[in-house]
């Protein structure tokens, strides 16, 4: 399965095993809550992804790299301790806590989180003393003599033989102890989550064109060579700063990125040609419906690669937009989730209260590295928001609201708006019509267009989507 249909599955397992019943024993007894094995090759965001599920559902996380472990930090250390066995006294070996088990307790003091997600990357590259321990691990929900504490879930993940040479094949007995799931490279689910990641457009763009560079890797008389999501997603990171920092990048940089020469220079000639696009075509006036006669011209004339990376770069731009707004509504949500609150009790008391309780999660999350940057933007915009308020009478805090509101519906008309001018200037533009088509699947591929076209409304999507993708 892809990584996105992963995640679900995923999500619903934590959901399972973390349901009790009436008695308030788990539906599914601890023993039978069977370990996560995710089994993919290295890049595709196995740890990013769990992450994201552990903020998504509101649980702590804990991450380790079993290759990092020995036996002694995942059992603990010996120690000597004197027992009295009638009129024997003798000494005995026993255990300090597991360093893995107390970084649990540690999340659950700091947080308050009293259920949560243990993951195990590399766990098929253990040593071959820790073998036994993570059978264990796998069987009992034990490290040593220490439990995993109830409620907490363990998904562990690895990758095939053919990508790591430190790979101990599972045996039959580890195998039947654990729920295995299948991770396989996918660019449409992936360029979900990268358009909400904000991934350079120019990426988006190649990636569009030469679908079969996603994700590669193979033995070469050089050694290995290989293009993965993650070095696509760390590429993104540079290019975009140094652009901020008005540094040149090009096949020396890209390279160290994506590991597959051919592939690299590649991109970086489409890169090049990207940022002579976005010199030559003005994007801005194509937003604001301002695009002069020359712009409309070379479009119209322009052969289909450069149409691509063309609305590749136009969707890049309307994708920032997409996110801003959608972290300026989350804030929305909450402001207006806070204000219903103090409607419905002591208005000050309860406001006071909630912005109090907005903060700390705030701090909390920053503090325990569970706060992803989106949503750590999301509380503080709507912290800063609420602060202001905070000796606002009802009807106060009601205007408080609806202003804002209306500013972030202001937003809604101005996307609108460019969705619009996007759409005449590839009207007015097109030859056989492909011009639309294109920008209509890019439209129907990120999820926060999506969520902004379903949510705010826009109709000439719909037609368009009809039209011209049959949907």
């Amino acid at each position: 399965m892809n990584i996105n249909q992963a995640k679900q599955e995923i999500k619903n397992t934590v959901r399972a095993y973390l349901k009790r019943n009436d008695a308030g024993f788990f539906e599914i007894p601890v023993m039978r809550q069977r370990p996560i094995l995710l089994m993919g090759a290295p890049g595709l965001g196995k740890t990013a992804i769990m992450r994201s599920i552990a903020e998504e559902m509101g649980v702590g996380f804990v991450s380790y790299n079993m290759t990092h472990h020995t036996r002694q930090s995942a059992l603990g250390l010996p120690l000597i301790r004197k027992k009295k066995y009638d009129e024997w006294e003798r000494d005995v070996t026993a255990y300090t806590m597991s360093e893995i088990v107390a970084s649990i307790y540690d999340l659950m003091k700091e947080t308050g989180l009293k259920e949560g997600i243990l993951f195990l990357d590399e766990i098929n590259c253990v040593s071959e003393t820790l073998a036994p321990v993570i059978l264990q691990l796998l069987q009992a929900k034990m490290f040593g003599r220490e439990n995993v504490p109830e409620g907490w879930i363990i998904v562990a993940a690895g990758n095939p033989a053919e990508y790591n040479r430190s790979v101990r094949e599972f045996d039959m007995a580890t195998l039947d102890r654990v729920r295995l799931i299948e991770i396989e490279p996918d660019l449409p689910a992936w360029r979900i989550y990268a358009t909400e990641a904000g991934v350079h457009g120019a990426i988006l763009s190649y990636l569009n064109i030469h679908k079969e560079n996603f994700y590669k890797a193979y033995i070469t008389a050089d050694g290995m060579s290989f293009v993965t999501a993650r070095g696509w997603e760390d590429l993104s990171d540079l290019l975009k700063t140094y652009e901020s920092l008005g540094i040149e990048c090009d096949y020396p940089q890209i390279i160290q990125f994506v590991r597959d020469s051919a592939t690299a220079a590649e991109f970086a000639a489409f890169y090049d040609m990207y940022k002579r696009y976005e010199n030559a075509y003005m994007l801005d006036d194509i937003l604001k419906g301002q695009a002069d006669s020359a712009v409309r011209e070379r479009f119209k004339s322009a052969g289909l690669d450069e149409k691509i990376g063309v609305i590749g770069l136009i969707s890049a731009k309307l994708n920032s937009e997409f996110n801003e707004f959608a972290r300026k509504r989350a804030v929305a949500d909450r402001l207006f989730s806070m204000v219903k609150k103090a409607g419905d009790a002591n208005v000050k008391t309860t406001f006071a209260d909630e912005v109090r309780a907005l903060k700390d999660e705030l701090s909390r999350g920053r503090a325990t590295g569970l706060l992803s940057d989106e949503r750590s933007v999301v509380l503080n915009s709507a912290a800063e928001a609420a602060g202001g308020w905070i000796h606002e009478d009802i009807e106060g805090l009601r205007n408080k609201f609806f202003e804002f509101n209306e500013a972030v519906e202001r937003d809604a008309d101005g996307i609108r708006a460019m969705l619009d001018n996007v759409y005449d200037f590839l009207e007015d533009t097109k030859t056989d019509g492909t011009e639309l088509v294109l920008f209509t699947t890019e439209l129907s591929s990120g999820s926060r267009s999506l969520e902004f076209i379903r949510d705010e409304g826009y109709e000439r999507f719909f037609g368009y989507n009809r039209e011209l993708l049959g949907g």
